[in-house]
């Protein structure tokens, strides 16, 4: 279902909403099941200006269809979001079903709204997107709101039992005996009904086609033929939805567009050992007083994490080694002798290495199938530290050279996971034919549950048994996630991309592959859709001339397990190209860039782009050099004039023999000069277009320090998802942070920072959005919840009193004098006041007694409380020495609305401090306070104007100025089997309004007061312009 920033916040980019011109322009549904409608996304339709763009995520669609009447509720359309980039085929992106029709009638707009935003790349823009529409050609006699049992989450239809979690008044899509429907529970009567899905009579359209000037039009069944009427190419009445909320122009002129941008924190762990809870519950409090904090890191992701479409491993931006010396050349170290059947080599040599130099020589003879040799490769120990992650997946692989291999050999590979104790928890195992060449062996398998580290076994075994089992070992890797696509340890060189490091003794350590390249905002496009013949024999998207294509495995310098080779089929030149070419632009820097692994011949071989016009005519070409041995080839050209597409080739640099042959892999092509190595969508940090291995791939470059980038978030409303309706909250946000790349790590850093505060008090009633009442820009986010809900708990006979947190008195002694000046107001203002009115004497009374483990049910009549409170209230309040003098001047500046009024409170304390700051003024009858260390401060100025929220008697207090928060911490006993609780389902943060930032300088704010300005909180009346 349709999450609430899709059904709230979704708004028109596209409206596509030409009246039909006659009666019966619609397509009747009964006779084919599937349209489509072509469009492409407005030339403007990226918000914000270069330092602040946004692409706004795509939401859903609506169409004009044609309703049969009565069956409004359960009509219902299978839909497709699909893209398609030049050259390439079209790509589903996302999809869903709408959910039922607002009304019955001729025309009526369908909803087909997905369940979450569809983020749009920069790349997206500019190319074809379409709407799959499907029904599905149902008679309409099908069931249509049936009463249907429901209890206990279960609903009985049509006989059987199914599991749904029902909401009244909102529609909820059930899959029933093979049909999709709907239950649906009245608000009311809480009766369920349950409807199999209709279709609409029909999809409205309009001709001629209002986009065919971008060669955008409506599509039949096949998805290709034009809908037509007349011999016209027609259109769907539609409209296309991003999360933009709205546009318009403002009551001074100036034009907006907004965007949605939501930011989801995650850092709040509603997790108990292995129980994963739904919801965020507080420990139980013993006082009303008692506030709840949660803090948020909304800063964006240094080091995301990538999941590979290939293999659905997630990846991140670090990568360890885990083997500890990979590639023999310094020595064995490590590597103990085999077991079993001991060979008859077993040697470091200077043969047949996959890298570097030497390799690890194995020589043995197995007489059968009951004997081996085994040897454990050096992996980092178990004791030292946590090595795996359970449910991460992990791949053990190595290099093998074998000039002849035995017919009935085979290698085995095991990982075996071990639990904190050390315990063998299970082993996962493959078994690999043995074969002639390099090859590389490889298996991935996933830690279980309770894995914490592992080792990893190799097996030389035979069927029947073998008399000369001859192999060359080299490259060992023990990684996280898909260790297949490039192997690395601490001795390769640092690369664009890339750097590598040993954790510790050269060839004697794990070793460790780090982003290199610190523009976080550099991003890469692979055009070739095939780039590592993964795919096809011969391998897809590619074509020979004069060549025979076909692909090759287990080579170890290639990309993934396969490369491609090109064998002459004739003595004249011969080459490989891409078989579709790619897009370009003249005038443009490409860089191409493949892998020579090596020939059978005697010719070289180039790297070589064709350019070609808008009519497919030949341009010109652009060469690389020649290689002859395995080679990295890179070549930068310029599109000439005129350029339209380019065709990647390898090519032969002169004539030769039949059967001569060249191998290539990580064929790359990309827009501008980029001097990186190869990737594709299954490297780490790159991701699929579209298909994993048919598709182009994106290289987004990210940083190397782990953690968050230090770049603040604009921030204008909050969802909060109350378990305990009912309680307040206030919002504090902050760009302080000690160290740019870590969050804090404990409730004192938290509060530690200097925080300030969002104007305003919010109450948690139900699920919903709070509007801030001006954008925020921040790193860190907390929110302070009070008033919290009371509910009964019994703490048991040996209770102990437990610590909980309440504000400052200080913060105390403001909302007391706030409180006392609010009950004289009144009292003015009413001609009789009735019962005991709740003051604030009574506040901190109640906040005094609290601290010593009472809680009075009833206010307390003036009489006595002085005398009670004398001890509490004159002794010097101590928060000069908790805050810094910056803040001091503030606390006291707020309270001088009211310190005429509180004459009658002792000198020692704050409330009578700052009496004492006040100076009689002769001829004056009254004290006037002095104009002394006036600061023209925002969040003061906010205070003044801002209302404070009272229920049970007290108000909602909050720190009411910029400062570092520091709580009284207090224990006290559960008193009447009572605890109070704060619970939460969801907090979320969100952007909603992506217009510029400022309007025009032409309003000068009266008074010095630079509030208004700050919160641009315009207003007209009778034409002229002022500030609320």
């Amino acid at each position: 279902m349709p999450d609430q920033l899709v059904e709230n916040l979704s708004g028109i980019v596209l409206n596509q909403n030409v009246t039909p011109a006659a009666s019966n322009d619609y397509v009747d549904l009964t006779s084919s099941n599937t349209f489509y409608q072509e469009f492409y996304l407005p030339q403007n339709y990226a918000r914000g200006t270069d330092a602040d763009l946004t692409i706004p995520p795509l939401t859903g669609f609506q169409i004009l269809a044609k309703v049969r009447d009565g069956y409004a509720e359960a009509t219902s359309v299978y839909f497709e979001v699909q893209y398609k980039k030049f050259g390439l085929s079209w790509v589903k992106l996302d999809s869903g079903y709408s959910l039922g029709a607002d009304t019955s009638g001729d025309k009526v707009w369908l909803d087909l709204l997905l369940d979450s935003p569809l983020a749009i790349t920069n790349d997206m823009l500019g190319n074809r997107f379409r709407i799959k529409l499907v029904v599905s050609m149902q008679p309409f006699d099908q069931p249509f709101n049936v009463v249907t049992q429901y209890e206990n989450g279960y609903a009985f239809i049509e006989d059987t039992q199914y599991k749904v979690s029902l909401a009244p008044g909102v529609r909820v899509p059930v899959n029933a005996n093979g049909y999709l429907g709907l239950l649906y529970q009245d608000p009311e009567s809480l009766t369920v009904y349950y409807s199999r899905m209709q279709d609409p009579i029909g999809f409205w359209y309009t001709v001629p086609n209002p986009l065919a000037g971008t060669f955008a039009s409506a599509r039949t069944s096949n998805g290709v033929t034009p809908l037509q009427d007349g011999g016209v190419d027609a259109s769907f009445v539609f409209r296309v939805l991003a999360l933009t909320a709205d546009d318009g122009v403002d009551f001074l002129g100036n034009s907006y567009r907004s965007a949605v941008v939501a930011n989801t924190v995650d850092n709040t762990s509603t997790v108990s050992g292995d129980i994963e809870d739904a919801i965020w519950m507080s420990k139980p409090n013993p006082s009303k007083f008692a506030v709840e904090n949660l803090y948020f890191d909304v800063r964006k992701e240094k080091n995301p994490t990538y999941t590979n479409v290939r293999t659905g491993v997630t990846q991140t931006e670090a990568s360890v080694n885990l083997i500890l010396n990979p590639t023999f050349e310094v020595d064995l170290t490590g590597w103990p002798t085999p077991n079993t059947i001991i060979p008859s080599t077993w040697a470091r040599e200077a043969a047949n290495p996959a890298l570097g130099t030497y390799s690890l020589h194995v020589v043995t003879s197995i007489p059968n199938n009951a004997n081996w040799t085994t040897f454990s490769p050096p992996i980092l120990a178990l004791a030292s530290q946590t090595t795996v992650v359970a449910g991460q997946s992990y791949t053990f692989s190595t290099s093998v050279y074998q000039a002849s291999p035995p017919a009935t050999g085979t290698f085995q590979m095991d990982i075996n996971w071990y639990n904190s104790a050390a315990g063998l928890i299970s082993t996962s195992t493959t078994t690999i034919a043995a074969a002639s060449g390099r090859r590389l062996l490889s298996f991935t398998a996933t830690a279980p549950t309770n894995a914490v580290g592992a080792t990893v076994t190799f097996w030389m075994k035979s069927t029947s048994g073998v008399a000369n089992f001859d192999c060359y070992f080299d490259a060992w890797s023990f990684v996280k996630g898909d260790g297949t696509k490039a192997y690395f340890d601490g001795s390769l060189a640092d690369g664009f991309n890339y750097k590598y490091d040993w954790s510790g003794t050269a060839h004697n350590s794990t070793s460790i592959r780090t982003r290199n390249n610190t523009d976080k905002d550099t991003r890469w496009v692979n055009l070739i859709p095939y780039p590592s013949f993964e795919l096809g024999d011969p391998p897809t998207g590619w074509t020979g001339n004069g060549s025979t294509l076909s692909y090759v495995s287990g080579d170890p310098n290639a990309f993934g397990s396969r490369s491609m080779r090109l064998t002459a089929t004739t003595t004249a030149i011969h080459y490989a190209y891409t078989t579709n070419r790619i897009r370009v632009l003249a005038g443009n820097t490409y860089t191409m860039l493949a892998r020579f692994l090596g020939r059978g011949g005697s010719r070289t071989y180039y790297p070589r782009i064709d350019w070609y016009d808008v009519y497919g005519l030949f341009i010109s070409s652009s060469n690389g050099s020649a290689a002859s041995t395995v080679t990295d080839m890179r070549l930068t050209a310029t599109a000439p004039a005129q350029a339209h597409t380019a065709s990647i080739m390898l090519w032969s640099s002169g004539t030769g023999a039949v059967g001569d042959y060249a191998d290539v892999d990580g064929m790359a092509f990309l827009e501008g000069s980029y001097t990186g190595s190869y990737f594709d969508g299954s490297f780490e940090g790159a991701n699929w277009i579209g298909t994993p291995d048919s598709s182009e791939s994106i290289l987004e470059i990210g940083t190397t320090s782990a953690g968050l980038d230090d770049v603040a978030a604009v921030i204008d409303s909050v969802l909060v998802d109350p378990v305990t309706p009912g309680v307040f909250f206030h919002i504090y946000y902050t760009n302080d942070t000690n160290d740019p790349f870590i969050a804090p790590s404990s409730e004192a850093e938290w509060d530690n920072l200097l925080w300030t505060k969002v104007p305003g008090t919010f109450q948690a009633n139900k699920r919903e959005y709070h509007a801030l009442p001006a954008p925020i820009t921040a790193k860190f986010i907390k929110i302070e919840f009070s008033h919290l809900q009371a509910k009964s708990y019994s703490p048991g006979d040996f209770a102990k009193p437990v610590s909980y947190k309440k504000h400052p008195k200080w913060v105390l002694d403001y909302f007391a004098a706030r409180l006392n000046a609010r009950n004289a107001l009144e009292a003015k203002l009413m001609h009789q006041r009735v019962g005991v009115v709740f003051d604030g004497y009574d506040l901190a009374y109640n906040y005094y007694l609290d601290d010593l483990n009472q809680e009075p049910d009833q206010p307390v009549e003036e009489a006595g409380k002085i005398n009670v409170l004398d001890e509490y209230l004159n002794t010097e309040d101590t928060f000069i020495d908790e805050v810094d003098p910056v803040t001091a001047n503030k606390i006291k500046l707020a309270f001088e609305p009211y310190k005429t009024s509180l004459a009658q409170w002792n000198t020692n304390n704050l409330l009578g401090q700052v009496v004492s700051i006040t100076t009689p003024i002769t001829g004056v009858g009254s004290e006037v306070p002095l104009e002394v260390n006036r600061v023209n401060d925002s969040d003061l100025l906010s205070l003044r104007n801002s209302d404070v929220a009272y229920e049970n008697d007290f108000p909602a207090m909050f720190f009411f100025v910029t400062c570092r928060h520091k709580y009284r911490e207090v224990k006290a006993n559960f008193t009447h089997d009572r605890a109070y609780f704060v619970g939460i389902r969801q907090i979320s943060f969100s952007r909603e309004n992506y217009a510029t930032q400022y309007d025009a300088n032409q309003y000068i704010e009266p008074a010095g007061d630079l509030l208004n300005i700050e919160r641009n909180d315009f207003v007209t009346s009778g034409g002229i312009m002022s500030a609320s």
